[in-house]
């Protein structure tokens, strides 16, 4: 069959304190006529939704049903009414409904419906096969693009119902519906994210030997699914095979590798991929250059690090926000803060801009030497750039205040973080109730862990260690107690972290 292609269409630094203290449409014109006295199709067809939301009629399946029937060479038409339907009180739109608007489904303002559509719809294997079976009679009926299919496919796959899109596509091929390129591709990609990589080469080589001619983005979602589970071997194997068949290997398929080598601090691996791609004639742009650097920042490697920063220079690339960040990282973690300093004042040189991040990098920093003053000097710095802490820069300056006893200060600095609107992550409120148990502020700090439990936290290992930790050194060991107890009941495991605390 046929496949046709959708259209596209320190001290508390009081300085700190107070600083953070498209043009309308003709409309179409018709002789003078009662609006009201137009049937419904009529209306949307000539776009008078205004019109049409003021007549006086109950939506119901039966109306919806015939309207979009009637409607169904006019998918723009059909969108406004299902919108209108949908969006309308005591009312929900049912299967069927959602099913006649397969037509517009490739229309980008469908997509959330296909969302709904599966999000209500597909409980259950049973709930899948059900709008299969829908779909396929109105396939048989109205007879629309099979690339409607690929669409229903690609939210199956994007949602996390990748066992669907596999059976969904098993369906397609019985009914004779020949898939494509683009259909193998989100089957790969389906298989891949069920952590069924094999089963996804395999499918890859049955699709081949049934004469297909996949494409390097189908091998590079199989090398991507390697490496999301760790197997660069089994990625290999795909290069390998990619170079047997004479595919041209491109920028994706090496950065993925790079990427991958380097999360694994096989930063020597990585390089080789990047010799291998200036072999291959490809260019190394700049994000391969920056994820290697990365890489070597992590691991303190700052001299490796800079060695790739020139050659990246020397190769005629231009530095950018994300490889001077990780400079300024890898040195701060280093313990060369003043080091990470320079590269954050060098930056305008390049003519860019220090982010939340490069400040926020800098602070902890100067948090971890014990220079807190030096710590809110750079937040004020920030400040003065027009940048807004995030909860990072927060929880970076509640640990220093906590580190030098000054609690109180910190206690300050959690309200001010609250006025400014900014959400406490994990690690803010475990800051903060150690510092309260710390402080001997018994009753705060089991009002706090009231609040930490309601924002549900309540599966934080972190947290019940904190509180765990707190109680038993207050000797409070009938208490703590109690809360491990609880710890378990909540499904919550403890570590070695909790056991040793108690």
């Amino acid at each position: 069959m046929l496949r046709y292609s959708p259209i596209p269409t320190p001290p508390f630094s009081l300085h700190f304190l107070n600083k953070l203290n498209n043009p309308k449409p003709k409309s179409i014109h018709w002789k003078p006529r009662h609006e009201s006295k137009l049937p419904e199709p009529e209306l949307l067809i000539l776009r008078r939704h205004d019109a049409l939301s003021r007549l006086p009629f109950r939506f119901s399946d039966h109306l919806l049903h015939s309207i979009l029937r009637n409607l169904r060479l006019h998918p723009s038409a059909c969108l406004r009414f299902f919108h209108l339907a949908s969006t309308g009180p005591d009312f929900d739109p049912d299967l069927t409904s959602y099913c006649l608007l397969a037509r517009a489904w490739m229309y980008d303002e469908t997509r959330s419906y296909l969302n709904q559509l599966v999000g209500l719809f597909c409980k259950n294997n049973h709930s899948s096969l059900l709008i299969w079976d829908e779909l396929v009679g109105f396939y048989k009926e109205f007879r629309f693009a099979p690339v409607v299919f690929d669409t229903i496919l690609k939210v199956y796959a994007r949602k996390g119902e990748a066992y669907t899109a596999i059976l969904v596509f098993e369906q397609m091929k019985r009914l004779d519906i020949v898939p494509d390129v683009f259909t193998c591709l989100i089957i790969v990609n389906a298989f891949c994210e069920d952590g069924r990589v094999e089963r996804a080469m395999e499918f890859v080589k049955e699709m081949e030997n049934s004469g297909f001619e996949l494409n390097v983005v189908c091998y590079n979602s199989l090398i991507d699914g390697y490496v999301s589970s760790g197997d660069m071997e089994g990625a290999n194997r795909v290069l390998r095979l990619m170079e047997q068949k004479g595919l041209f290997r491109n920028k994706v398929t090496f950065t993925v590798l790079i990427k991958e080598y380097c999360k694994q601090g096989k930063l020597e691996e990585a390089e080789q991929v990047i010799r291998k791609m200036v072999e291959e004639g490809e260019s190394v742009d700049e994000y391969a250059y920056g994820v290697l650097i990365d890489g070597y920042s992590r691991l303190g490697k700052m001299s490796d690090a800079i060695r790739v920063q020139d050659e990246m220079l020397k190769a005629g690339l231009k530095m950018n926000l994300f490889v001077c960040n990780s400079l300024i990282n890898g040195f701060c973690k280093n313990g060369q803060v003043l080091e990470g300093e320079k590269w954050l004042m060098s930056m305008r040189s390049w003519g860019l801009t220090p982010d939340s991040f490069s400040y926020s990098t800098l602070v902890d920093g100067y948090r971890r030497e014990g220079l807190t003053s030096k710590a809110y000097s750079v937040c004020d710095r920030m400040l003065d750039a027009g940048i807004e802490p995030t909860v990072v820069t927060y929880n970076t300056l509640l640990k220093g205040l906590c580190r030098v006893g000054a609690f109180e200060d910190a206690l300050r600095l959690w309200h001010l973080m609250l006025q400014k609107g900014v959400a406490p992550s994990e690690i803010s409120y475990c800051t903060l109730l150690d510092g309260l148990f710390k402080m001997g502020e018994f009753s705060k700090a089991l009002a706090l862990w009231k609040d930490i439990l309601a924002q549900g936290f309540s599966k934080s290992v972190y947290a019940f260690s904190t509180i765990i930790n707190g109680l038993c050194k207050m000797g409070k060991m009938a208490e703590a107690e109690e809360v491990f107890c609880r710890m378990k009941e909540l499904g919550c495991e403890p570590d070695g972290v909790t056991y040793r605390t108690r």
